[in-house]
């Protein structure tokens, strides 16, 4: 695969969880970054924290065309803040503590 090609498959990995991710979760600040070369997706929640999210392996997203890894891992990162799934919330983002490097304090 060419570097062009890795790119793009990236690029469209990322793209498609992202979609995911926003379709289930509207309003959040979802952020992904595929690398194909590594086997992973990192996702993070850029309202919550830049440094905290979770890793996808692309393996085994080949074998769920219906998200259900991407959807259950987004739910379960908000929960972690005790944000609802679902729309974002903007009282709950309100409750939320953050640490000195603007990070969430996960409950």
């Amino acid at each position: 695969m060419t570097k062009i090609e890795l790119e793009a498959a990236n690029q469209t990995i990322a793209r498609t969880l992202a979609e995911t991710l926003n379709k289930h979760y509207p309003g959040h600040a979802w952020a992904v970054k595929a690398d194909v070369e590594q086997g992973v997706a990192n996702v993070f929640n850029l309202a919550l924290s830049g440094e905290w999210g979770f890793v996808l392996r692309l393996d085994e997203l080949m074998n769920d065309p219906n998200m259900k890894l991407t959807i259950r891992a987004g739910g379960e990162l908000l929960e972690r803040y005790r944000l609802s799934r679902g729309k974002l919330k903007e009282q709950d983002m309100a409750e939320l503590s953050f640490d000195i490097k603007g990070n969430a304090r996960p409950c």
